[in-house]
């Protein structure tokens, strides 16, 4: 509307200039607006007021629906994201170790921002600027319908021409910018991870000249990308001037001064409207591709991680009491990259309060095995049944009656008794048992020194614990439920022979029908175990009477 009237104001202008009348479909405007009475002075000043006032009106709209835009789309990228963790920690545990943990959290976090927020707002702006372009072109064409088709020819060739140009270039470089910031994360991981290592061999060096070629490469990529708005940019001021002198040449060639002056007037107002518009839907359909191409492996998961918080009813009918007996029949495992077999046909039972024993060379699936009695992984075929019903479904059910303790304990930024607790819910005073397990598995000292107790925080990552500590937390973690059937994964071998000791003695006051499974190589734990599944290569050997038969 305004740039209508600003065409209007340059055919009064040009009138009053010649003295000449107004042309038919300004004078149709002016009384529309019934000011075709008026002087040309007075319509003057108030149609300039009316494009001042719908100008100021439009810019206000805009700010606002901007800001109502973002925030719908920042609370819509938290529920998306939020959806979409819950379903990657819902799947197969073999697919969450397997994939790169920075391009996981990468994917699962700012991937979904820069595809809901950058990406959707990218789709709502070209609509939105579609939209203006639609409604300018039909304006204008009430002004100058030569003028109009000859801008949107030529401003429409420009715009395909740079957007041709720019485009393949967007697709690899956005790929490379992403590859390259995981590549720094990792690094950066890595180097924190093995700092001493690092240090006695006096090698830090490498890791700094590594990521200083990435953080270059990076910058180079980066400005790249952020420089090809610039390019299209001035590629349209350079249009809009040269396109300008030539309209305005062969008006004035062609018929007088009056019209070139004239459609040279309407031309850059309206190409001063439209160029932003056009420019905007080429800059956003270019940051589109590149969010669309640096963010594959959210889609990816998007479209395939399983829903999450579905429960299937069981068919069965479920004990009331939960029975830790551990029933494996007919089962095969391998993994999906590869044709080998890890288990063929193993067939065992496990009944309540056995102490059991898993042994084997390293790498012959101890933790695979562990990780499908606890139903993390799906078997290939054959199932594994605790207390009567399939493992998946034994948290579901009875949770917390399973326990588990890996071999290495992850500590998060938060105090020692959230560390223990994990978000465990019980009617017991949580609390009194955490210092109650904590002290009987050695660590009073431990809790004496800090200041707040168990509600002190243990740093990122746990950084003040010794392995030790570290360790009989995450036993204290896997105690808090009271477990009936625990499940212990190389969980002693940081422990001394005193502190070893107190956690035997802790889980055996968990009660004699508590059945506990152990990977290990101690000689006290498996001298302690009723049978131990001794392992290879795809069978196994159950030893009833293990020490004598080893």
């Amino acid at each position: 509307m305004a740039v209508l009237i600003v065409g209007i104001l340059g055919v009064i202008a040009i009138s009053g200039i010649n003295s000449t009348y107004k042309s038919e479909k300004a004078t149709q405007v002016l009384n529309f607006f019934e000011l075709g009475d008026l002087s040309l002075q007075n319509q003057t000043i108030l149609l300039a007021a009316l494009v001042f006032s719908l100008l100021i009106f439009k810019t206000l709209a805009s700010a606002k629906v901007a800001k109502v835009n973002i925030t719908h789309l920042s609370n819509s990228s938290v529920a998306a994201s939020t959806r979409l963790v819950r379903r990657y920690f819902s799947g197969e545990a073999l697919g969450i170790r397997t994939d790169a943990s920075q391009l996981s959290i990468y994917s699962l976090t700012e991937g979904v921002d820069k595809l809901v927020i950058s990406g959707l707002g990218a789709l709502a702006s070209i609509i939105c600027d579609i939209s203006l372009l639609i409604f300018l072109v039909v304006t204008l064409m009430v002004v100058d319908i030569k003028t109009t088709t000859s801008m949107i020819i030529i401003f429409g060739l420009m715009v395909f021409a740079i957007d041709k140009a720019q485009s393949r270039a967007t697709k690899l470089k956005s790929q490379k910018l992403t590859t390259i910031k995981m590549e720094v994360k990792e690094s950066l991981f890595s180097l924190g991870n093995s700092i001493r290592e690092i240090r006695l061999r006096n090698s830090y060096h490498y890791f700094d000249q590594k990521l200083e070629r990435l953080r270059i490469d990076q910058a180079v990529t980066n400005s790249i990308l952020m420089n090809q708005p610039n390019i299209s940019k001035s590629a349209a001021d350079i249009g809009i001037v040269v396109v300008a002198c030539v309209i305005g040449a062969i008006q004035f060639l062609s018929r007088d001064a009056a019209h070139a002056i004239a459609s040279l007037g309407i031309f850059l107002t309206a190409g001063t409207r439209t160029a932003p518009a056009i420019l905007r839907v080429q800059s956003n359909m270019n940051l589109l591709r590149s969010i669309l191409h640096s963010n594959r492996k959210t889609l990816i998961m998007n479209d395939t991680l399983p829903e999450a918080g579905v429960v299937t009813v069981l068919k069965e009918k479920t004990p009331d009491t939960f029975l830790p007996i551990l029933e494996c029949s007919n089962l095969s495992f391998r993994y999906q990259d590869s044709e080998k077999l890890i288990f063929s046909n193993l067939n065992f039972v496990i009944r309540a309060g056995e102490k059991v024993a898993i042994t084997g060379v390293s790498g012959v699936g101890k933790s695979t095995l562990v990780d499908l009695i606890m139903g993390f992984i799906n078997p290939l075929s054959g199932e594994i049944r605790i207390s009567g019903i399939p493992a998946e479904k034994v948290p579901i059910i009875y949770p917390g009656k399973l326990g588990y303790v890996p071999q290495n304990i992850t500590i998060t930024k938060e105090s020692l008794f959230e560390n223990v607790v994990m978000g465990y819910e019980s009617a017991e005073d949580l609390e009194a048992k955490c210092n109650e397990i904590l002290i009987k598995l050695g660590l009073e000292e431990f809790l004496m020194s800090l200041e707040h107790g168990i509600h002190s925080n243990l740093g990122e990552y746990g950084s003040r614990l010794s392995g030790g500590q570290r360790q009989r937390i995450g036993l204290a973690r896997a105690l808090i439920t009271s477990p009936e059937f625990l499940i212990l994964d190389e969980a002693t071998s940081a422990l001394d022979e005193v502190s070893e000791q107190l956690v035997n003695k802790s889980i055996s006051e968990l009660g004699s029908q508590v059945t506990v499974i152990s990977i290990t190589h101690k000689r006290e734990r498996l001298s302690r175990a009723d049978k131990i599944i001794n392992l290879e290569k795809g069978n196994f050997k159950i030893l009833t009477h293990p020490y004598l038969e080893m």
